[in-house]
């Protein structure tokens, strides 16, 4: 309820002289231009009709003009029964257009035809100056700061609110001096420097329309003298500008009415309240409160953080216990040992055997154990001979073999799922950790920076309503900004400037009221164009290709070749892929991928085998690693020179214990990858490839790759799918 009375106040005292100024020139419009800014920026109805109706019909009572009035405020009837009961949104040009129908009837009501058309333009154009400052005011809110057009709109109103003060009186007392006050005192809550400016420019108002130099001169003289002394006591500031403002009166002797005197001073006591109950005041120190929040984030990041690392560490310690434990199962000798004495345990002549005979009975376990059956053979006659039970304690051996190779193959699934696991948990630590790393990495408070971010955004006319700089290396800047805005140019170039680098948008995420929140990162050094051709044996390609972003600046390339041709092949391929590409897309490096991949297509019942080539490429400078298991040699053009990397390692799948060749390099804007398939590395050698590459003028990756597949095609060899990649690395502007 306070605001509201607060806010009809205000209009009202806004119309009053808008109108006031109306009628001491005769040009109708100003008033009504406001009214319709007001209807625009979505204000309730109530706030501006009731103050510029009774206003109105005071300062022009006659029947023309109330005529015009009824038919000014029509349109604007229409649009609010647009929003309210219809529901529709419409546009500022369409504000604009009932505005100026509006002014139409003057043209029939009134005869002078000059004032009439100077009336009309003067509402376009206070319609547009209202709606620049009016908007951030009740839409975007005041909490966020103005840009240059916005202030210059506001300074533009304040003065044509001052030429209408100066043309006020009531009972002959003037209330242009303490509304100037109010203007001083009030905005300095806000910044000091403005209010004078604003100040300045109210007084600025009162000398055009009074064409006199004193509303001026008084306004600049109190508005300089608080802004020189206000900063050492606020309410010191106050009572020495009056003092000032009553010395100017004696020095250019102009006798200002004695009530004015005493209003003016009423005014001047709002120095009395503290700043702090001000709304404006927030408006300078909320960027600086956002301390205490960032304060608070950073330290949450840091305990999560440290939770993580925690995290890891336990991870890491149940990967050594699993190192460190020794296999359960019983090793042969103690088996047989145990075999012999239970079986000898009962026997009746266990007493006349001798220590060579039960070694003997060692060794018929020991070969049912290595051979899976025991037999005669492996006894031999004197044992026969001396041993009654031999055929019982062969039958005993070969249960016992049966039985140690059903442990032995539980075991050794054991051992491998255990090999997984310690894998995936080292992975995982290592993940975990680094996740904990970027966590720690906390906001910054360089607000000099962010400040400087927010005044050329203002320069470019756009308004941040915060700005955050986040990481160690300064290299992520956040905004929160107009949808619209987002999507200038001038906001990154605004950016680029401040931080010294290129910068480019990474993210954008939409919020309420319009607003979106945009983040901004170093502009990759070089960019990735790539093409790819393929050929396949059979209606199934068993080569199997994706191209995987992994995070904003790296790319991942895979080529997985499956074993053979046809569906199988295909499956297999695919198989790998999606392994790797889960793997990778989950944080792991490289080995950890390679090896949890290899273990689990090894648990897999069929044969599943994959010649992998996979390029990791970073485009911040161009990094590319060269990841090869079982993959054919890839081939990197530089500058005219053909360059061969070359593979190594065992295809994924054979063997559970792999570990892939891993090449780094750095390359430059302009060289060339090219991964091929075995199908492709059979047919072309390393001279085919170099006549081939210096037969093609094209630096188009696709055509490349074409032409690659079209001169294996017409070499003859062995049948098989064919598969070629190109990636061609672009040096950005």
């Amino acid at each position: 309820m306070k605001s509201y009375l607060i806010k009809f106040f205000s209009y009202s005292l806004i119309f009053l002289f808008l109108i006031t100024g109306e009628s001491k020139t005769a040009v109708t419009g100003t008033s009504i231009g406001f009214l319709y800014a007001l209807l625009f920026c979505k204000e309730k109805p109530i706030f501006y009709f009731v103050p510029y109706v009774l206003f109105s019909v005071l300062f022009f009572q006659n029947l023309a003009f109330i005529l015009y009035l009824s038919l000014s405020i029509f349109p604007a009837v229409v649009l609010l029964i647009i929003r309210y009961l219809l529901k529709k949104k419409y546009k500022l040009w369409v504000t604009l257009l009932c505005c100026t129908v509006s002014q139409i009837s003057k043209f029939f009501l009134f005869e002078d035809y000059i004032t009439t058309i100077v009336g009309c333009a003067a509402s376009a154009v206070i319609f547009y100056f209202s709606v620049v400052f009016l908007f951030p005011i009740l839409i975007r809110k005041i909490r966020y700061e103005f840009s240059k057009k916005e202030w210059s709109s506001l300074l533009f109103f304040i003065g044509l609110i001052g030429a209408g003060a100066n043309c006020f009186s009531l009972f002959k007392i003037s209330f242009f001096y303490p509304v100037a006050v109010a203007l001083i005192c009030i905005g300095s809550c806000y910044d000091r420097e403005k209010s004078v400016f604003a100040c300045l420019c109210y007084g600025l108002g009162g000398s055009i329309m009074s064409l006199s130099f004193y509303p001026v001169g008084y306004c600049g003289v109190m508005a300089i003298c608080f802004y020189l002394t206000s900063p050492l006591h606020r309410i010191t500031g106050g009572v020495l500008s009056y003092a000032t403002f009553i010395g100017a009166n004696y020095l250019f002797e102009k006798e200002i009415p004695f009530w004015t005197l005493i209003i003016t001073a009423v005014v001047f006591l709002t120095v009395l309240i503290p700043e702090r109950l001000f709304p404006f005041g927030k408006i300078q120190d909320g960027y600086r409160g956002k301390f205490a929040l960032r304060t608070i984030v950073n330290r949450d990041r840091e305990e999560i953080g440290k939770k993580l690392s925690n995290v890891a560490d336990a991870f890491e310690t149940v990967k050594e216990i699993l190192i460190e434990e020794e296999d359960a199962h019983s090793e042969k000798e103690e088996i047989a040992q145990k075999i012999t004495e239970d079986f000898c345990s009962n026997c009746s002549r266990k007493k006349t055997c001798d220590q060579k005979t039960t070694e003997e009975l060692r060794g018929v376990v020991a070969a049912a154990l290595d051979n899976g059956k025991a037999s005669l053979l492996d006894a031999g006659i004197p044992l026969g001979e001396k041993c009654i039970k031999l055929p019982k304690f062969i039958s005993a051996a070969d249960e016992a073999a049966e039985n140690y190779r059903k442990i032995k193959e539980k075991n050794i699934g054991i051992a491998q799922g255990k090999e997984m696991v310690i894998a995936e948990l080292s992975g995982i630590s290592d993940f975990v950790r680094m996740i904990a790393s970027d966590i720690k990495t906390g906001f910054g408070f360089d607000t000099a920076t962010e400040n400087r971010i927010r005044e050329e955004l203002r320069y470019a006319g756009i308004i941040a309503s915060d700005v955050a700089i986040y990481g160690n290396g300064r290299e992520r800047v956040t905004l929160t900004i107009g949808k619209k805005d987002a999507d200038k140019k001038s906001v990154v170039a605004a950016i680029s400037s401040v931080m010294g680098v290129e910068m480019t948008e990474k993210e954008r995420k939409e919020i309420v009221g319009g607003m979106v929140n945009v983040e901004y990162g170093r502009a990759p050094a070089y960019g990735l164009l790539f093409g790819e051709a393929s050929v396949s044996k059979e209606s199934e390609c068993g080569d199997s290709r994706q191209v995987v972003k992994l995070s904003r600046e790296k790319i991942m390339f895979i080529l997985s070749d499956g074993m053979g041709t046809g569906k199988t092949a295909e499956m297999t391929a695919d198989c790998s892929v999606r392994l790797i590409k889960a793997f990778y897309l989950a944080g792991f490096d490289h080995k950890t991928v390679f090896g949890c991949v290899a273990k689990m297509l090894s648990l897999r019942r069929r044969e599943d085998f994959s010649a992998l080539d996979v390029v990791v490429a970073d485009t911040r400078n161009a990094d590319f690693d060269f990841i090869k298991q079982g993959g054919r040699e890839s081939y990197l053009i530089s500058k005219g020179n053909l360059e061969v990397i070359e593979g190594c390692s065992l295809p994924l799948g054979i063997i559970e214990e792999t570990k892939p060749q891993i090449d780094h390099k750095r390359l430059k804007g302009g060289d060339i990858v090219v991964l091929i398939s075995d199908g492709i590395a059979d047919r072309l050698s390393y001279a085919d490839m170099t006549e081939l590459f210096g037969a093609i003028r094209s630096i188009n990756p696709q055509v490349i790759a074409d032409e690659i597949v079209r001169a294996a095609k017409q070499k003859e060899g062995k049948e098989d799918d064919m598969t070629a990649i190109v990636i061609r690395v672009v040096k950005n502007q």
